[in-house]
């Protein structure tokens, strides 16, 4: 494919470490009430540090995924390119959605290499906002990768780490502490809050496991507490997986609310994917990251 007229955007700025380019065509169908995606090419893209070092592995097998956010959770993927730094994907993806709906979303585009069933490397991530474009006619962009943004968040954030314990068949989940917690201005005294982590398989919730309540007067309780889910059974499904990690408020005996929470997945938004892919990559590694609650 020969390269169209070029538009590069960096909301980061000249600080921003390169890591490639994607090249992404936008059509808006308004009769038939469709958005058409196709995902063209990248170009240049970065080689992990990890694989520098080790030149049987100094190359990616990339794939992309894309979301329609807020609110589009199923996403889109093209398929796996092998051993190449500017893959070709030519593959479009066509959203039920309504002109105005499109005016109020953006494209999230993932770009990951294929490492083996469980094992996503985290290329770069970018986005495309809809409503600044032109969509009487076909846009042709192509846009600048980028490390995942760290996402603001009115709830609070929450701190902790996943491990995936290959040999055991354990997924281990290590709560750690949350910060800048907001609360209704009439609720006064101390909080108790806690964890509660919902594994599911196939969308089916599988099990939960939850901390101990933490009560205390300030915003950033702590836990430091380990919640442990068995995998033996699900071994064949394991590319199905997501996990649901919710912050909880005790206020009377019978009554639990859900503060915030935070989903994991191979489905889910760029920060929790490069998270997800991070913890099959290094299989047996506690992998630690802060988390905007939703």
């Amino acid at each position: 494919m020969s390269q169209p007229f070029v538009q590069v955007t960096s909301p980061e700025g000249m600080s921003t470490p390169y890591l490639g380019q994607l090249n992404v065509i936008l059509q808006c169908r308004r009769e038939a009430g469709q958005l058409s995606i196709t995902v063209a090419q990248a170009v240049d893209l970065a080689i992990p540090s990890s694989n520098q070092d080790d030149t049987s592995t100094c190359t990616v097998n990339p794939h992309v995924r894309g979301w329609i956010m807020p609110g589009h959770r199923d996403g889109f993927k093209t398929r796996h390119v092998m051993a190449t730094q500017s893959p070709l994907f030519n593959q479009t993806f066509v959203i039920d959605m309504s002109y105005e709906g499109m005016c109020h979303r953006s494209v999230e585009l993932a770009v990951l290499s294929y490492e083996g069933e469980l094992r996503r490397k985290f290329l770069g991530q970018t986005s495309v906002v809809i409503s600044k474009l032109d969509l009487s006619k076909e846009q042709n962009i192509w846009l600048q990768l980028r490390p995942p943004k760290k996402e603001k968040s009115e709830i609070g954030e929450l701190l902790f780490s996943v491990c995936y314990m290959q040999t055991a068949k354990r997924l281990v989940f290590q709560i750690l502490r949350a910060q800048d917690l907001t609360r209704p201005p009439h609720l006064k005294g101390p909080r108790s809050t806690y964890v509660k982590v919902e594994l599911y398989c196939d969308d089916v919730r599988k099990a939960k496991r939850k901390t101990q309540p933490c009560v205390t007067t300030t915003d950033d309780p702590h836990w430091e507490e380990h919640l442990y889910f068995d995998l033996s059974r699900m071994l064949p499904k394991l590319p199905t997986i997501s996990c649901t990690v919710k912050l909880m408020e005790k206020q009377t005996m019978h009554r639990n609310i859900t503060v915030g929470k935070v989903s994991l997945g191979w489905e889910f938004g760029t920060t929790e994917l490069q998270h997800w892919s991070e913890v099959f990559c290094n299989a047996g590694t506690y992998v630690e990251q802060w988390h905007p609650l939703t």
